[in-house]
């Protein structure tokens, strides 16, 4: 599986095109974002996305900004 880039505008309204709809990057208003999740065809298991959010914990907790 791969990843999906996504770029989200908070704020803004975003209208779906045509050219958008096949691209390989999502360009979102946040709102829209579980929608486009819930409906891609690739999804994680429940273990897949406990591991990938205990590691994103565990890195955004020992980030030190120099």
């Amino acid at each position: 599986m791969q990843a999906k880039p996504v770029v989200v505008f908070p704020g803004w309204f975003i209208e779906p095109t045509s050219e958008a709809r096949n691209s390989d990057v999502w360009v979102l208003n946040p709102k829209a974002l579980p929608t486009f999740i819930s409906n891609s065809k690739d999804s994680l298991s429940i273990d897949e996305i406990s591991m990938v959010a205990f590691h994103l914990s565990r890195y955004i907790r020992g980030y030190k900004e120099e």
